[in-house]
């Protein structure tokens, strides 16, 4: 028997399908394979490396030897008889030593929890938060990144509170280290018991995709949503403006200021019940204009702690406190037709370990979906990664269960490009394209950085939106417009609804200012103001219906009028001229149409969630609510064939193709979604005109 890897079942596939092994068996053999090689992996609490220093040669395998800054000494942690011990005599110096971390394939997807006993002397606070005590993990693999604690510095006696570091790791990871040491700054620092283990095991494997097109939650005839990050106040001028650009989707951040408007749980209420109100102004001026709004909790209950990380990964009371504002925002707005989702919380970090009994993200983002579940079944949930949203996370996440979510990516690499000039560690230089902190930076890269969220797109069949990209209008050589038409040509290459980052926020991503950055000049003309707007003007208003309405459908295969039989409020396609009882009023949805009788003002809706045995009726009492559900709710194709003939597929019988079925020419949903355009029959077309 041979152990076979995940990564090697579409081999086992291929290879069974040259011996003729019959597909069913090949499905199975295959998450045999999947299921057990998820058995075998690391799981949570699995230490990859520790180090006590308990002798004179443990030393050995550490890089730089042993330098000059660097010593074995005695009197390690709870009476061990040595602790290493750096001294640095100059900020300007970097004293630290490393060791790789073994056995990489076991463990890389997972996060990992670094502990280090600490003891310091007179460390100087760095001018950089990430440096001083240096305990950091740098992971090497698609990308490169560094994991520290930050912050650490002063004088204090053995913890190992000081340092209690989570470390993101990649699926694409090839070599980790470990580095203990002193940066930018001065002192003496005492390293004893140093372990790293698993604190979040890589996820299980995937269940298969659901079967037809992956939900938008997309309105009408609507097949894309292109917009902006808002500002953090409302103006109904601003909207206004938005709207004439184009724009037909606004993701609206409530943000706050963070301290103890978002620590002290009394503050953050009063906050929260402020923004609500904001919304309340905001949504009926954006549907005016013909916006739809992603209501975006962009400060989570607690705030970010001093690494960034999400106080409401860490303390139970911020984890019930997002579960009620979630269900205060369901029950406010259940129904309004602005709203076109969710969005969970933005960026969410985990870099410390929180307290016993707190949910992980992936734990408490379900929580949330079914707690607005309970209250609104179809409204659009919005999910971000962990790792604040950046793209290689989405190699590590998994879905979560429920119907109508869709997932967001934001995009921001390299930072050292789109960031420079905005803090310290990213100085003003870098173009694009270009050769950025040692990458060849172009669209590929672009694709590249992208294709873990691309993966995740094609593999678990969701529909991904980029909630936040953008790069400093100031960006070296008017550089800034070449990184943002690249990043929308990929989103656009693969079906994405993107948003820009921001309108009329802070003057620095926005495109109303020139690209030089003391001009701060508003300008009626940018270039890549030009450039969202030749975006925008392909957006189709989401509120609107490209075809009459009130309208009459005729089949094509009878050539006779859609009606309501009075008695059984059944569809039929048997009334030879218009009336009242052949009236239908269409308005577009989330997800597609609804179509509602003008003679009983009831909603067309299929009768279960499968193929179904009965026929639509005009029976469904609710009133203009948005999103619909399922089973009543259609989407309306026009086809090539003929300017004026359309298939109607219901959303709630699997995107089934309704058709005419004689002899009684009532209307069941029974083609397959996935017929061919070219063999879809004449008893699954119809017209759609004036009455």
């Amino acid at each position: 028997v041979k152990v076979v890897h995940l990564k090697s079942s579409p081999r086992v596939a291929t290879m069974m399908r040259r011996h003729g092994v019959p597909l069913w068996f090949s499905v199975i053999i295959i998450f045999i394979i999947i299921i057990v090689d998820w058995s075998l992996a690391v799981k949570p609490g699995d230490v990859i490396y520790t180090h006590d220093f308990r002798s004179s040669s443990s030393l050995s395998g550490w890089s730089n030897g042993v330098p000059s800054y660097a010593h074995l000494v005695q009197g390690g942690y709870n009476g061990s008889a040595y602790c290493l011990r750096v001294t640095a005599t100059s900020p300007s110096q970097t004293n630290m030593i490393s060791i790789s971390l073994t056995n990489v394939d076991e463990w890389k997807g997972s996060v990992l929890q670094v502990v280090v006993m600490l003891k310091a002397e007179n460390v100087t606070e760095s001018a950089q938060s990430y440096n001083g005590i240096k305990t950091m993990v740098t992971c090497i693999g698609n990308t490169t990144t560094y994991t520290n604690a930050g912050n650490v510095y002063g004088t204090f006696d053995w913890s190992n509170t000081k340092d209690n570091t989570l470390v993101n790791t990649d699926p694409s990871l090839k070599t980790a280290e470990l580095s203990l040491g002193l940066q930018s700054t001065t002192g003496t620092v005492y390293f004893d018991s140093v372990t790293v283990s698993v604190y979040l095991a890589p996820p299980p494997p995937p269940p298969p995709p659901p079967p037809g097109p992956p939900y938008t939650g997309h309105p009408g005839a609507v097949d894309r949503l292109r917009g902006m990050m808002s500002p953090q106040y409302f103006k109904d001028s601003d909207m206004q403006v938005l709207g004439s650009w184009g724009a037909n989707l606004i993701r609206w951040q409530m943000e706050g200021s963070g301290g103890t408007q978002a620590t002290n749980i009394t503050q953050y209420w009063a906050w929260i019940q402020s923004e609500l109100a904001m919304l309340d102004q905001v949504l009926p001026s954006c549907h005016k204009y013909g916006i739809m709004v992603v209501v975006d909790l962009h400060q989570t209950p607690g705030g970010l702690d001093t690494t960034f990380g999400s106080l409401f990964l860490k303390t139970q009371a911020y984890q019930d406190v997002f579960i009620q504002v979630w269900t205060e925002i369901a029950k406010r707005f259940i129904g309004n037709p602005a709203v076109y989702g969710y969005d969970l919380a933005n960026e969410p970090h985990l870099s410390e370990p929180g307290d016993p009994g707190v949910l992980t993200w992936q734990g408490i983002a379900q929580k949330a979906v079914d707690t607005i579940r309970t209250i609104d079944p179809y409204r659009t949930i919005i999910v971000e990664s962990l790792n604040w949203d950046n793209p290689d996370a989405f190699s590590t996440l998994v879905p979560l269960t429920g119907v109508h979510i869709v997932y967001q990516v934001h995009m921001y690499e390299p930072h050292l490009f789109t960031h420079q000039g905005v803090y310290a560690q990213y100085p003003f230089g870098p173009q694009y394209p270009g050769m950025i902190g040692g990458a060849n930076w172009n669209i590929d890269m672009i694709r590249s950085t992208l294709q873990p969220v691309r993966n995740f797109q094609l593999n678990y069949n969701v529909h991904i939106y980029v909630g936040e990209f953008s790069a400093v209008r100031w960006a070296n050589n008017h550089t800034a417009i070449n990184y943002i038409r690249d990043c929308i040509t990929v989103f656009e290459s693969y079906g994405w609804d993107w948003s820009y980052h921001a309108f009329r926020e802070w003057q620095g991503w926005s495109v109303e200012y020139g690209d030089i950055m003391n001009d701060t000049t508003v300008y009626t003309s940018t270039p890549r103001k030009e450039l969202l707007l030749s975006h925008f003007k392909n957006n189709i208003n989401p509120y609107s219906v490209p075809f009459p309405s009130p309208a009459v459908i005729r089949s094509v295969s009878t050539s006779l009028y859609l009606t309501v039989n009075p008695s059984s409020s059944i569809l039929q396609a048997s009334a030879s001229t218009p009336a009242d009882a052949t009236v239908f009023t269409i308005m577009a949805v989330p997800g597609g149409y609804t179509i509602q009788s003008k003679s009983n003002a009831k909603y067309v809706a299929a009768s279960s969630s499968s193929a179904s045995t009965d026929p639509l009726a005009a029976t469904s009492s609710a009133t203009s609510y948005s999103p619909p559900p399922p089973l009543q709710t259609f989407s309306i194709t026009k086809q090539q064939q003929s300017s004026n003939t359309y298939t109607i597929q219901s959303l709630g019988a699997t995107m089934m193709y309704v058709t005419v079925r004689p002899p009684s020419d009532e209307l069941f949903p029974s083609l397959p979604y996935n017929t061919s355009a070219t063999s879809i029959p004449a008893s699954a077309l119809f017209t759609i005109s004036s009455p």
